[in-house]
């Protein structure tokens, strides 16, 4: 009996135009869907690492910002640049709990503080208010990653912001590894907000 055919891996990428729709309707919905959304676009990380920050990540002096491995897909400590416009999204939020984004409900409650978990029913009433068809939250990560070779970025700087290096790096060699390219990271995603500011302005 012939096995099913196994899906084909998406490879949604969205265009520049439809990248200024999905921003500026976010912009119109707000925190905290809207902002995850823009945070998603802007650093390329992953919704599960984005919805789960704390405000413990966040290094405003070294403008960066450190998920402990326990927060990512590959169980790696991963730190990266936070650009200006990134900065000036989070830079409002309360900082009443740990979490950037927590649950609606805990705040309702008042009870202890979890993370954000409206996935599902927030998408929907943001495509209620989008018209780019068929995309998905991780299509957003893919569209860095695009945009971002499209502007010559080197892939090894490429894959230490969305943290695709293989391997296992421990000890010094992982202290000096992390912020040998902290610089290069910088410089692209300055380069990416200026083309997104440009994009959506």
């Amino acid at each position: 009996m012939a096995l099913p055919n196994r899906p084909a891996p998406r490879e949604r990428v969205l265009t520049d135009d439809e990248i200024a729709v999905v921003w500026r309707v976010a912009d119109s919905i707000g925190y905290p869907f809207g902002t995850i959304v823009k945070l998603c676009l802007l650093t390329g990380q992953r919704r599960s690492e984005i919805d789960r920050l704390q405000w413990d990540y966040i290094d405003p002096d070294a403008g960066s910002i450190t998920l402990p491995a326990a927060e990512t897909k590959n169980n790696r400590q991963h730190t990266f640049p936070l650009g200006a416009l990134a900065a000036s999204l989070i830079a409002p939020l309360d900082r009443a709990t740990p979490y950037l984004f927590p649950a609606r409900r805990d705040f309702r409650l008042g009870t202890t503080a979890t993370v954000y978990n409206s996935w599902a029913k927030d998408k929907r009433g943001f495509d209620q208010l989008c018209p780019i068809p068929r995309w998905t939250l991780h299509d957003l990560r893919r569209t860095f990653s695009t945009s971002l070779a499209g502007l010559n970025t080197p892939p090894n700087v490429l894959e230490k912001i969305l943290i695709h290096s293989a391997g296992t790096i421990s000890g010094v060699t992982a202290v000096y590894n992390r912020f040998q390219y902290l610089d290069e990271m910088r410089i692209t995603i300055e380069a990416w907000e200026t083309k997104l500011a440009r994009l959506v302005g």
